[in-house]
This record gives structure tokens, C-alpha cells and sequence, in this order.
């Protein structure tokens, strides 16, 4: 992942930025310009427009798409300083400043799940013609009910291109992920093409090289540089097959295991998922186990990316004296009556995968979640009871 500063976003990603950034940046100057026609100018609109500024700033964080989005909580605490600065603006000072309101609701509904951020976004949209009828703030132009509507054309508005934004970047990231996989699948098929066909065709030459010169020199002229040509030959067959071999070792190059578990967090990060990772500093087991997991991992990975509406993603990786254990889970399970997910082929086979290792592979879907896991204990004989 990028370092922070030098983050390469997707095209559609920087546009559906600036145009956010021209929205919310309009719907702050605009109420500015509404109060200070309303007010004449004066100390009024000095004090307002520091917070102004401040409150639109908040808005663009709540909204920045993923993998610099902040953490829920961390947007939840934002989203109440948003609030109490644009009420303090509303209430305290002249004039109505009911135009940023619609900052506050467009904010909700992106820090928010849909169901609380859509209630907090109508009672926010709602609260300015209330604030009007009690007297507490001077009504705007076309009056509460006016300031009402446009707070929610504005939030509608603001969340619409940050929900764009935060797509465009999810499906970025399930690109890259797919992209990943697929190399890794090629790299995999290139490993048994040259270990099935150059492999065998250089041992071969290496055997019959070597009968030849079991069988003895034959008489003639010749005869010694045809033995040392022989000798040349099998050196070089010898050479090759073990370099086949080396290029072929699953471990050669390969992605630890433990890397291989925080590129599939940043992909799922960038994807916009919540993740948690609960991983030990090092894990002992062995190539064949390892090289399993990390095909477990992938699959899993890819699933939730291309398959799920999961907006929260666990990976859970333990390493100890009993085994070896790898579950992940997320929440993009459909609810009650709702399509059932798929279990595709990619599944079925890493169940065989596994099970040829003698772990034991599992899926799970009871309590609203969806669970793959894969589990290589160190004694064969105490086995755990899959997950159906």
C-alpha cells in the first residue's frame, strides 16, 4: 500500500474527490454569502466563517473513501464535533446559518450505517423549521420549511458522490485482488508445466546420457571427444533439472504466510471493509500446510470481495503446539429469506485440499456471518468436528 501522502487513487476515485470537494466547498460559501447579504457584513460573518470552514473540512473527512477513510469510531467523535459547531453557529450567532445543515446530514449518511444515518439525517433536515417556529433562530429566506428542503438536496447530493467515490474504490480494490490472484494462478499452472514437461524432458536426456556412458566407448576415431561431449551434455541436463526444480519449490519466492495475511487485510481495507487481523509474530508448520493456508486465505479474500455485501472482515490466524488454525469471517451474509451464498467451486476444492493434508476445511453461516476456516492440527488423530 501506498505510504501515506503518495496514495495513487483510481481516476474515478480523484474526480468523484474534487467533485465533492467543489460541492461541499459551494454549499459552505453559498450559506456564507446568504448570511452576509442578510446581515450586511460586519463581526457577524467574521466569527461565523472560521467555523464554516472547519464544518466543511469535517464533512470531507467523514466522507473520503477508502483506504484513507478514518475509523468508525473516530467518525462517530467527528460527526459530534460537526454537529455542535454547526448548531453553535445556528443558534448562537445572527442570522439563521440553517445552510449548513445540509453539510451535517450529507455527513451522516456517510459516517453512518444507512438505517441511523438516514434517521439522523431527517432529524437534522427537520430541526431547522423547528428552531424557526420556536423563535431561536431569524428564518432564512423562503423560511424553515425552504431551509429544510435544501438541507436535504444538499445531503442527498454530498452523499451521493461520496457513495460513487467509495464504489469506485471498492471495485478498484476487487480488481487488483482478482489481478493478484490471477497472476498467482499462472505462476502455479507455469510451476507444474515446467516441472511436468521441461523437468521430465532434462531428466531423461540426463538418463540416457548417462547409459551411454555406462555401455562403454566404442571403438573408432572419435571416441574421447564423443565420451567428453557426453560428459558435457549430462552436466549441463543435471544443472538444468535442478534449476527446474528450484523454480518449481512452492517455497522459492513464495509470499509468507504472515504477509500474505496483511496484503489480504489492505486489499480488503481498500475495498472499504472494516478489518481485523489477530495474527502471532511467527508461524512454524509445514510448506505443504503453509502453501494450503495461503490458498485458503485467497480464496476467502476473493470471495468477500466479488461475492459479499460484508462491510466488516475478520482474519484469525493461531499457530501453537496443537496446530495450525485459519478462519475468516465477515458479515456479508444475506438476512432471512434473502439469496443464500453461493459455495462455488473454489471451495469444494480447497476442501479437498485440505482434507488431502488431513486438516479439516469448514464453512459456516449461522449468526449472520459468513465463516471459512481451515484447521491442521499437529496430531492427526484429534481432529475437531468441521463446520458444515
Amino acid at each position: 500500500m501506498a505510504p501515506a501522502g503518495k496514495w495513487n487513487a483510481p481516476p474515478g476515485v480523484r474526480w468523484g474527490l474534487a467533485g465533492l470537494a467543489l460541492l461541499v466547498a459551494g454549499s459552505a460559501a453559498t450559506a456564507a454569502v446568504e448570511e452576509g447579504v442578510a446581515l450586511g457584513g460586519g463581526w457577524e460573518l467574521l466569527a461565523g466563517l472560521p467555523l464554516v470552514v472547519v464544518v466543511a473540512v469535517l464533512t470531507l473527512v467523514q466522507c473520503e473513501p477508502p483506504p484513507r477513510r478514518v475509523p468508525y469510531g473516530w467518525r462517530l467523535a467527528l460527526l459530534g464535533v460537526q454537529a455542535v459547531l454547526t448548531y453553535v453557529l445556528v443558534i448562537s450567532l445572527p442570522g439563521s446559518w440553517l445552510g449548513l445543515s445540509g453539510l451535517l446530514a450529507g455527513a451522516a449518511l456517510c459516517a453512518l450505517p444507512p438505517l441511523p444515518g438516514s434517521v439522523l439525517a431527517v432529524a437534522v433536515a427537520g430541526s431547522g423549521p423547528l428552531l424557526v417556529a420556536a423563535g431561536w433562530v431569524a428564518a432564512p429566506p423562503g423560511g424553515g420549511v425552504a431551509a429544510a428542503l435544501r438541507a436535504v438536496v444538499t445531503a442527498c447530493a454530498v452523499c451521493t458522490v461520496a457513495r460513487l467515490a467509495m464504489v469506485v474504490a471498492r471495485v478498484h480494490g476487487a480488481r487488483e485482488q482478482a489481478a493478484r490472484l490471477a497472476a498467482q494462478r499462472e505462476r502455479q499452472r507455469l510451476r507444474r508445466d515446467l516441472h511436468d514437461l521441461v523437468g521430465s524432458s532434462l531428466a531423461a536426456i540426463a538418463v540416457q546420457a548417462e547409459s551411454v556412458l555406462r555401455a562403454g566407448p566404442p571403438g573408432g576415431a572419435g571416441v574421447e571427444e564423443l565420451r567428453r561431449a557426453l560428459v558435457t551434455a549430462v552436466g549441463l541436463a543435471r544443472r538444468a533439472h535442478h534449476d527446474v526444480r528450484v523454480l518449481c519449490d512452492p517455497e522459492e519466492g513464495a509470499v509468507p504466510l504472515l504477509d500474505e495475511v496483511h496484503q489480504a487485510s489492505r486489499a480488503l481495507s481498500c475495498a472499504g471493509l472494516a478489518v481485523r487481523v489477530v495474527a502471532p509474530p511467527a508461524v512454524e508448520a509445514d510448506a505443504a500446510v503453509v502453501e494450503c493456508l495461503r490458498a485458503v486465505l485467497r480464496e476467502a479474500v476473493a470471495n468477500v470481495l466479488q461475492h459479499s455485501r460484508a462491510t466488516r472482515c475478520a482474519i484469525v490466524l493461531e499457530a501453537g503446539a496443537a496446530g495450525v488454525r485459519l478462519v475468516v469471517r465477515n458479515d456479508g451474509v444475506a438476512p432471512p429469506g434473502g439469496e443464500r451464498p453461493r459455495r462455488g467451486t473454489g471451495l469444494v476444492g480447497l476442501r479437498a485440499r485440505v482434507g488431502a493434508l488431513g486438516g479439516v476445511f469448514g464453512v459456516d453461516t449461522d449468526g449472520g456471518t459468513f465463516t471459512v476456516s481451515a484447521v491442521f492440527p499437529s496430531d492427526p488423530t484429534e481432529i475437531p468436528r468441521a463446520s458444515e
